[in-house]
């Protein structure tokens, strides 16, 4: 009679954390505040931007649908500017924040642009550049960051759900803001509709500034610059050391024992 002995690749593994505890993981709800307002922004912008070049410079439609590509492009080499240099310092809030408050400048400068599409398409690329940035870096390496906390390190379900909070929270920001725009677009025009997103931006700051002096304070530690230098080699030594400890167990464990009567 045969006995076969199955070894679980489970054992060990982070359990799976509910949704309320993943809200009370800290960053968490900061961001998703943060990010509700950001991609309300962001979003007014995709949506909202062909139609306002069309309506307020009076531009043709294909023209306008050309030109707000540019907004997209800002956007786009934000992110890897914007992911690089947070990588490089070790911290990403202080980049957020620093890109977010030039935005606010960025919109205020667009909102009182010239009839002019060789300026128009330059400030819109520097507002998509503050405000598309900072939302996809929110949105990938944010959420990466979050989902390594001690408390669910290692568990990709949990990052799952820290991901989905984070991007779900803003998408209820974004849906919300595409119900006021034409109302206040209809009442105060689109002036105002801008200025609201200088107010949205200011929001998104108000939530991070917590975030922000605790990361000031960490680095301030005389600590932490000795512990973030030897991080890598930590990592990189428990790497190797987990990789022989576990090459050692699996040529001392038998794959099937076998047990006659």
């Amino acid at each position: 009679r045969d006995a076969v002995i199955s070894i679980s690749n489970d054992l060990g593994r982070p359990k799976a954390i509910s949704f309320w505890q993943a809200w009370r993981l800290p960053g968490v709800f900061a961001y998703s505040l943060a990010y509700a307002c950001l991609k309300l922004v962001n979003y007014s912008f995709f949506f909202w931007l062909p139609f306002y070049l069309h309506a307020h410079y009076g531009w043709k439609e294909s023209i306008a649908d050309e030109l707000s590509a540019w907004y997209d492009i800002g956007g786009i080499v934000a992110a890897v500017i914007a992911g690089i240099a947070s990588d490089h310092f070790s911290s990403r809030t202080p980049v957020l924040v620093c890109m977010l408050i030039f935005s606010m400048g960025s919109l205020f400068a667009y909102a009182n642009s010239p009839d002019n599409v060789l300026i128009n398409s330059f400030l819109m690329a520097l507002t998509g550049f503050f405000i598309g940035g900072p939302a996809n870096l929110i949105s990938s390496a944010v959420s990466a960051d979050l989902g390594k906390a001690e408390q669910i390190r290692g568990s990709s379900e949990a990052l799952s759900t820290v991901t989905g909070i984070i991007d779900g929270t803003g998408s209820v920001g974004a849906g919300i803001g595409q119900l006021f725009i034409p109302e206040i677009e209809a009442v105060f025009g689109w002036t105002a509709v801008f200025y609201g997103f200088i107010v949205m931006m200011l929001c998104t700051i108000l939530c991070l500034t917590p975030l922000l002096w605790k990361e000031i304070a960490n680095r301030r530690n005389p600590r932490y610059v000795h512990l973030h230098s030897e991080d890598s080699n930590d990592s990189l030594g428990s790497y190797f050391d987990s990789a022989a400890d576990s090459a050692m167990d699996t040529s001392q464990l038998p794959v099937r024992a076998r047990h006659r009567n």
